[in-house]
C-alpha cells in the first residue's frame, strides 16, 4: 500500500495537497520526499495571497528558513515547496504545498542558509533539510518549470470538503505598478493589487449671511507674505554703504602711486566688507 506524505504521520486528513490546475489536488507519496518540512508558516490570507503573486526575494526569504521547505522529487527531477496555515482561515490551506519560485530560491538561499549554518547543532541531525539550500533550477529541475502530478501518476485527492485554498490562478492579473502604489498609499496587510480608498466627496457650504442690522466688516487689503515683500536695508547699512563707497573712490585715486599687489589686497578686502555690509 502505497503511503502519502502528510502532516501527521498515517493520518489520512492530513496529507500534503499538491495543486495542479484549478480546483485539483493530488496526492505526495512518501517515497518521493528527499524532505519534509517541520514548520508552516503563519500568516493572514491576505498576506498569504500578496506572497503567492510575488516573486520578490526579500519577502518570500523569511517563510524559507530552516524545517519550512519541503522537497519533492519526480520523473522531470526533484522542486522545492512550503506550506502556509492561515491566522484567519482555514486551517486546510496548511496541506496545500506552495511551489518555490526558482528565482527565489537563487537569490535568497546563500543568505538564508547562513542563518541556518549559525547553529551546526540544529541542523547537523537533518542535513537533507540543509541540502535544500545547494538545490538548483539547473542542476535539480532543468526542463520543467513545476513537478506535474499527472506525469508523474500520482492519484488526485477526493476531498469530503472543499480545501478553501488560495492559488494565483484565482487572483487577478498583477499591476506592475504595486510596489510603488504600496510605498505611496501607504497599504499594510492588504492585497497588492487592492486601490486606496477614495477621499471623502468635497462640501461646500455658503458662509452665513450677516445679520440684519449688523456693521459689514471691511475686507482686509491684499498684501505680500513677508518672504516676498522687498528687502529693506536698515538706516545704519545705508550709511556704511556710503562711505564704503567714499572708501573705494579713494583706493582708487590711489592706485598709481601705490604697488599693484597692495592695491588689488585692500580693494579685495574692501569687497569682503561691502558684501557682509549688505
Amino acid at each position: 500500500m502505497v503511503r502519502f506524505a502528510s502532516i501527521l504521520e498515517d493520518d489520512s486528513n492530513s496529507t500534503f495537497l499538491l495543486p495542479s490546475g484549478a480546483g485539483h489536488y493530488y496526492h505526495v507519496p512518501a517515497e518521493n520526499v528527499m524532505a519534509k518540512p517541520t514548520r508552516t508558516n503563519l500568516k493572514s490570507c491576505g498576506e498569504i495571497d500578496a506572497l503567492l503573486c510575488s516573486r520578490s526575494p526579500e519577502a518570500w526569504k523569511r517563510c524559507l528558513t530552516y524545517g519550512r521547505v519541503m522537497r519533492i522529487r519526480g520523473v522531470e527531477g526533484n522542486a522545492l515547496y512550503t506550506t502556509f496555515a492561515p491566522t484567519d482561515g482555514c486551517l486546510d490551506e496548511q496541506r496545500v504545498l506552495r511551489l518555490v519560485p526558482w528565482r527565489v530560491a537563487h537569490a535568497c538561499f546563500p543568505e538564508v542558509k547562513g542563518w541556518a549554518m549559525r547553529d551546526p547543532g540544529y541542523w547537523s541531525l537533518s542535513p537533507e533539510r540543509m541540502a535544500v539550500y545547494d538545490w538548483s533550477k539547473e542542476a535539480d529541475l532543468p526542463d520543467a518549470p513545476r513537478l506535474d502530478p499527472v506525469l508523474n501518476n500520482w492519484p488526485e485527492a477526493t476531498l469530503t470538503r472543499p480545501v478553501a485554498a488560495r492559488t494565483p490562478l484565482q487572483m487577478p492579473p498583477l499591476d506592475p505598478m504595486e510596489d510603488a502604489d504600496a510605498q505611496i498609499f501607504g497599504d499594510v496587510g492588504a492585497h497588492p493589487t487592492t486601490p486606496p480608498p477614495l477621499p471623502p466627496p468635497l462640501s461646500w457650504e455658503p458662509p452665513p449671511a450677516p445679520e440684519r442690522g449688523s456693521r459689514r466688516r471691511d475686507r482686509a487689503p491684499f498684501r505680500l507674505p513677508p518672504s516676498l515683500l522687498p528687502r529693506q536695508p536698515p538706516p545704519l547699512a545705508l550709511a556704511m554703504a556710503e562711505d564704503l563707497r567714499a572708501l573705494s573712490d579713494f583706493l582708487f585715486e590711489c592706485k598709481d602711486v601705490v604697488p599693484e599687489g597692495a592695491y588689488l589686497q585692500a580693494s579685495d578686502a574692501l569687497k569682503r566688507v561691502w558684501d557682509r555690509s549688505i
